[in-house]
């Protein structure tokens, strides 16, 4: 099995998903022809590993999982590298790894290559190592690097995660690197010396110290530590270094090594950057600023006012600032210091959320420009997983049904009330807090739904419900019915709001006087193209796409263009007392449409609805029944079921 079956094989286990061939040619950067060889050419070897369907390629989780790893024990056993990338890391691994210089010509009996190849080889592994302030130096034929130690250990965590591909939660991959390093007693330690502390780090920022940690270690044992003298050794933050000469010392009995104090500068400075010592869930936006400093906290509110300004996306939610102020703060920290993390998925995201990772590339252009820090690909990724986050949170309020538990306090009556609640409606309602006191309701902000015990003095003007607290059984089909009308009433208002914006009193007409389908069509179109909606060729894509099918259905007609050309958005109405002859069917209602491109997202959410209202012919009744576009508007979207 060659290297493209394998990134094949690799592809279908990672989107675990139906694959088209040409998805995966697009991921491959090969022909859909050359996909299909490829899927045939597995098959033959490894039979029913790959299964195709009108839906596209899948693989057979066990099997193919088996393959792969059958093909990397084989790639293990192969000890000469067999093409250009293998023959680089070799190189790079070599020279990383000796205290001395290595022969040229030895390098290439090892490689069983020209010295012509080498040299080519040489020549990518000279740009590569410059990346990391590192320089191939060649005296007579001798090669060695040139460099810091810590650039050294830069450029091997690089081709380990561009090796084997780190997964932020796995550290298998990490031992498999380094089998005789024991990995999870480095990662017990840091965790207890952190909780001792009272440190927080995330899961990516965890693996990746492990790493650092672990590179280190190799390093130190084989003779390699980092002795450059720091001039005024600043021990700063003072808490980081106490915990990395802690940490040290733990390593150093275990692992029977001596850690210098530039090792230990160097470990409180991946502390500093990765971990931190504020716990978010005590922080509010209100107090941030003491914990960050102005100038961060700044920073932040410009990032947010940012992307309101020009996406027109409103990120109003606090705890939302204080977690990404918080790691906004740590990104400036180890871009100060160099100390980048890696983000695994940071491809991914490049490829599959195209505009969130825009947005968070112009953030870090905002970060370079107040800070003057360069901020890579990786960070930009992490900067992605904050905003994507939000906005998914964003989306989930959106559509959920926010509520209060009005419940007095008894023992913990209403936290058992609210686990019942939670369990039955968590997918359209989303409680907001318990409250206790009736002056605390008469408050309440951004609150559609009031779920209470017990009977109020004066009633809210917010919905409420009475449920019974000692039969919540009984009122479950009670708190789904208030649920559904809530959430049809917000459907009918986002509707009307969409309708009144689409159709203007203007392009609403009501008449006694006869009209032809083509008068019709050639009055509505005019109207439109006199105020600047559409081009002058409209009436004649009309009329093409009356050609291809009539848009009439029953008594009434959707006219529109197959392509959404429009100078701006525009639904115009006509509703006549003499049926129009359209075709083979009568109408008395005729909705012209012409949509922007830019606007496409707002043809779905109004096209779906009024057909569906307009397919019942009794509705269509009532609907050119109404005399004025008030009357008109209040119909239809009372229709809405």
């Amino acid at each position: 099995m060659n290297s493209n079956h394998i990134t094949l094989l690799k592809l279908l286990l990672q989107k675990n998903s139906y694959l088209t061939a040409k998805s995966i040619a697009l991921n491959m950067n090969v022909s859909v022809r050359t996909v299909k060889n490829y899927i045939y050419q597995i098959n033959a070897q490894y039979p029913n590993t790959i299964h195709s369907s009108r839906n596209g390629y899948t693989a057979d989780f066990e099997k193919a999982r088996n393959i792969l790893q059958s093909e990397v024990e084989k790639s293990e056993k192969s000890i000469i590298p067999q093409n250009s990338s293998e023959r680089v890391n070799y190189l790079l691994q070599r020279l990383i790894g000796t205290q001395s210089s290595i022969n040229l010509y030895d390098l290439c009996d090892e490689l069983y290559i020209s010295r012509s190849t080498l040299n080519h080889e040489l020549a990518k592994v000279t740009r590569k190592v410059q990346e990391y302030s590192l320089k191939l130096n060649n005296a007579s034929d001798e090669l060695s690097f040139i460099g810091l130690e810590k650039n050294k250990r830069k450029l091997l965590s690089k081709m380990i995660y561009e090796k084997n591909g780190i997964n932020f939660a796995d550290l298998t991959l990490i031992k498999k690197a380094y089998p005789k390093i024991n990995i999870d007693f480095i990662r017990t330690v840091i965790l207890e010396i952190f909780n001792t502390n009272q440190m927080y780090i995330n899961d990516y920022s965890l693996v990746n110290l492990i790493l650092h940690i672990t590179i280190a270690i190799d390093r130190i044992k084989n003779g390699y530590s980092n002795a450059i003298k720091i001039p005024h050794l600043i021990h700063n933050p003072p808490n980081q270094f106490s915990i990395a000469e802690t940490l040290t010392n733990r390593l150093e009995v275990h692992f029977d090594l001596v850690y210098t104090q530039a090792e230990i500068y160097e470990l409180s400075l991946l502390i500093a950057s990765r971990a931190t010592s504020i716990d978010y869930t005590s922080l509010k936006k209100s107090n941030l600023k003491n914990y960050i400093g102005a100038k961060h906290y700044q920073i932040v509110e410009d990032l947010v006012r940012m992307i309101e300004e020009n996406y027109s996306i409103v990120i109003d939610d606090p705890e939302f600032f204080v977690r990404f102020a918080l790691h906004i703060e740590n990104l400036i920290i180890r871009a100060q210091n160099n100390h980048f993390c890696k983000n695994p998925l940071a491809e991914e995201i490049k490829t599959s959320c195209p505009l969130i990772y825009d947005i968070s590339v112009m953030m870090a252009g905002l970060i370079k420009e107040k800070t003057d820090i360069f901020i890579n690909d990786d960070e930009i990724a992490f900067i992605a997983f904050h905003l994507g986050g939000a906005l998914e949170v964003q989306e989930l309020l959106n559509t959920k049904i926010k509520a209060v538990l009005f419940c007095p306090n008894y023992y913990d009556i209403n936290t058992k009330l609210l686990s019942e609640i939670n369990q039955s409606f968590s997918d359209d309602l989303l409680i907001a807090n318990i409250l206790t006191s009736e002056s605390e309701v008469r408050n309440l902000k951004n609150c559609e739904l009031i779920i209470t015990t017990m009977p109020f003095s004066i009633m809210p003007t917010i919905p409420t419900l009475k449920i019974n607290i000692f039969s919540y059984q009984r009122s479950q089909k009670l708190l789904k019915d208030k649920l559904h009308e809530i959430k049809l009433h917000k459907e009918k208002m986002s509707f009307k709001t969409y309708l009144r914006e689409l159709i203007t009193p203007d392009f609403f007409e009501k008449t006694d006087k006869p009209y032809t389908k083509l008068e019709a069509l050639t009055s509505m179109s005019n109207r439109l193209m006199e105020r600047n909606y559409v081009n002058d060729s409209y009436l004649s894509e009309l009329l093409e796409r009356e050609k291809l099918s009539s848009t009439a259905l029953g008594a009434f007609a959707i006219p529109h263009a197959m392509k959404m050309t429009a100078n701006k958005t525009n639904i115009s109405v006509l509703i006549t007392n003499t049926p129009i002859d359209w075709d083979d069917k009568k109408v008395n209602l005729v909705l012209m449409l012409c949509f922007n491109i830019q606007e496409r997202s707002v043809f779905h959410k109004i096209f779906d609805p009024l057909t569906m209202i307009l397919s019942e012919p009794e509705n269509v009744k009532k609907a050119y029944a109404c005399s004025s576009y008030d009357e008109f508007i209040d119909m239809i979207v009372s229709l809405l079921q």
